[in-house]
């Protein structure tokens, strides 16, 4: 009899014991996944504000740069500025005055008008007068003729030499205004190369501002997402690992109350036994009989009781 309420009280602490770790396990495994979830909460905003904040100084360092570049370039091109205009000035003062191109074509008047012309002429006719008078050929033909060919001369070499000295005027200014052009040509040409070396560096420090922002933004987006997954999977391989840990534990629950109900089977059946006699004969009062011997530890009236021939006694 003890044995049974032994059994039956096995039984009700096994089962218990089973749920118990079961839950013991469902909870560790809920608790573990809380507190990741709690880490991955946590940490993944810091990605996402860190990859935000970096990426935005980078781009603002980026941007910094580019202006005081900008600023750099128009600084040195407002120096270039007089050679500039003065190189245009100049080109369209080269470009007027070769494309009329060299033109001499004076008047008499003109020639007349050159400087020393009238005292030469003057000078030259009277020492032609003077020389005719002394020959007494003073109005004569020849002296006339003599006057005329004077004057014509002059006049032939007064031409020959305003031509030179307009051909040289003419050079001359050419001459002077070509370097002034090409020193333009030469600054213009600076100011073209900083405009556009300016924007070239300009558009590479930014665009490298934004592509490292946007790989920040990329691996904190790659970042999160690793630590969702994981935390995706560890939660799921806790749900399994808790269905599991449940399932056992109602199987071992099962085992317990199997075992219980196996030994109360086992006693019942002793208990049954009991109630035959020495004589082979069964009632109650050999059941009395056999379960005080029992509980009394042996002796004369320990339990003693065939059944077919062989002993039996209560477990």
């Amino acid at each position: 009899m003890p044995s049974i309420i032994t059994g039956i009280i096995g039984g009700i602490q096994g089962a218990s014991a089973a749920h118990n770790a079961a839950n013991a396990q469902v909870n560790g495994y809920n608790q573990s996944a809380a507190d990741l979830w709690k880490q991955v909460a946590a940490a993944n905003p810091i990605l996402a504000n860190n990859a935000n904040y970096w990426g935005d100084a980078v781009k603002s360092t980026a941007s910094s740069g580019a202006t005081g570049l900008n600023n750099a370039m128009w600084g040195g091109n407002q120096q270039l500025a007089p050679f500039t205009n003065n190189g245009w000035t100049a080109s369209n003062n080269l470009s007027n005055l070769t494309g009329a191109g060299f033109n001499f074509n004076p008047s008499m008047s003109t020639l007349e008008s050159t400087p020393g012309y009238q005292f030469a002429l003057q000078e030259g006719q009277k020492s032609i007068d003077n020389s005719m008078s002394a020959r007494g050929l003073g109005d004569s033909g020849a002296a006339l003729k003599a006057g005329a060919n004077y004057a014509e001369g002059l006049a032939s070499t007064t031409y020959q030499n305003a031509f030179k000295n307009a051909l040289s005027t003419y050079n001359t200014n050419v001459n002077s205004l070509l370097p002034q052009a090409n020193m333009g040509l030469t600054a213009s040409n600076l100011v073209a190369g900083n405009l556009m070396n300016a924007a070239r560096y300009s558009g590479d420090i930014n665009m490298a501002g934004t592509q490292y922002a946007g790989n920040a933004q990329i691996s904190a987006g790659n970042n999160i997402a690793s630590n969702l997954t994981n935390f995706g999977v560890y939660q799921g391989n806790g749900a399994a690992n808790s269905g599991a840990a449940i399932a056992n534990g109602d199987l071992n629950a099962a085992n317990a109350w199997n075992g219980t109900l196996s030994g109360i089977g086992n006693g019942l059946t002793s208990l049954a036994m009991a109630g035959f006699g020495a004589g082979g004969g069964w009632s109650f009062g050999n059941m009395g009989t056999n379960l005080g011997g029992m509980w009394r530890g042996g002796g004369s009236n320990s339990p003693n009781y065939t059944q077919g021939g062989s002993m039996g006694q209560i477990i």
